[in-house]
């Protein structure tokens, strides 16, 4: 098994820091629906994503319950710079032995739906836990992962003053 990830964080963090696993379904359960507009797509998404994972793989980490990493510092820079641009990334390792793990498409769960047809959302959930990511991987790692050093902070464009 890899011991070493990547994960973007938008907060400076000391090196020991223990990460915990869930903030994502923290933040998720916090969701409100506002009159007249309802839930964002995405919280359909993770819904979705949420309900296929029980169906096809029950023993891999929930993304509601899981820390997001990458498995290379280039996957992490790629990731950083298209969805969170102003992260830092840290080198990160597990707590634990052998925490539960799943390697999926992050393009599957953030980019938008494919197509417009309703079978589109089941087949992005069923692939989301069934197919092997071969690009734009994260990886659901099921436990705690200390930061071991920062590795990339995001570079602000110079400033040209005329």
């Amino acid at each position: 098994m890899q011991r070493t990830y990547f994960h973007c964080a938008p907060l400076p963090l000391h090196i020991g820091s223990i990460i915990y696993q869930g903030n994502w379904g923290r933040l998720f359960s916090l969701y409100e629906a506002k009159p007249g507009e309802g839930l964002p797509t995405n919280a359909f998404k993770e819904v979705v994503l949420e309900l296929s994972r029980k169906l096809y793989a029950p023993d891999a980490p929930s993304r509601l319950d899981c820390v997001f990493v990458t498995p290379t510092i280039e996957e992490a820079i790629a990731f950083r710079n298209k969805y969170q641009r102003t992260n830092l990334i840290y080198e990160v390792t597990p707590v634990g032995e052998a925490p539960p793990l799943h390697v999926g498409s992050y393009e599957l769960a953030l980019a938008p739906y494919p197509q417009k047809y309703f079978q589109a959302i089941f087949d992005m959930g069923r692939d989301y836990w069934t197919v092997p990511a071969t690009a734009n991987r994260e990886v659901l790692i099921g436990s705690p992962v200390r930061i071991e050093h920062m590795c990339e902070v995001p570079t602000p464009p110079a400033l040209v003053f005329t």
